[in-house]
Order: structure tokens, then C-alpha cells, then sequence
């Protein structure tokens, strides 16, 4: 049985599926961090996620839009959103 469970776990590692492999490059580390974000509301982790991209990026949201594999529209409204700005290489509150 355990031999079984561990061919099974094997194959689907080899497959793809449980691999960070198909991420981009910089939501590795954001994801190889999802022990912490267990638990916590879907719509907080994506703003987790682009927040963290976003400062990853220099704050440049076209290359940040690219990465997440989002378009700069939707980037634009989740960050109006979420009220911050990229302001001088920090986020900013928007009042």
C-alpha cells in the first residue's frame, strides 16, 4: 500500500500537477510561501500577491500586469480597488 501511495504521488509530481514550475519566475517565492496565506480569504491573497509582484517589479505595473499574466486595465482596477498607488517607490493610501 505504501509503495502504491508513493508511485502515485510520484507520477503526479512528474506530470506537473503540485509543481511551482508553471508559475512565473516571481510568484515562486510567493507561493512557496502559502503556508502562511492558508486559511485567509481568496481576495487577500491575490491582493497579497499583486501587491508583493508589484514591489518586485519596481513598482512598474505594465511589467508587474505582464507577469501576473493579467491585463494593465484589470492591474489599474484592482489596485484602484484596493485604494493604493505606486507612489516613489512605495504604495501609497488613497484618500
Amino acid at each position: 500500500m505504501f509503495e502504491t501511495s508513493v508511485a502515485m504521488n510520484t507520477s503526479v509530481t512528474s506530470a506537473g500537477a503540485g509543481s511551482l514550475g508553471s508559475l512565473p519566475e516571481p510568484l515562486v517565492e510567493v507561493v512557496a510561501e502559502a503556508g502562511v496565506l492558508a486559511g485567509q480569504p481568496l481576495h487577500e491573497v491575490e491582493r497579497l500577491v499583486i501587491l508583493e509582484t508589484l514591489k518586485q517589479q519596481s513598482f512598474n505595473r505594465t511589467k508587474t500586469a505582464k507577469v501576473l499574466q493579467i491585463g494593465i486595465r484589470t492591474l489599474q482596477r484592482k489596485l484602484k480597488q484596493y485604494g493604493t498607488t505606486p507612489m516613489n517607490g512605495d504604495l501609497q493610501l488613497i484618500s
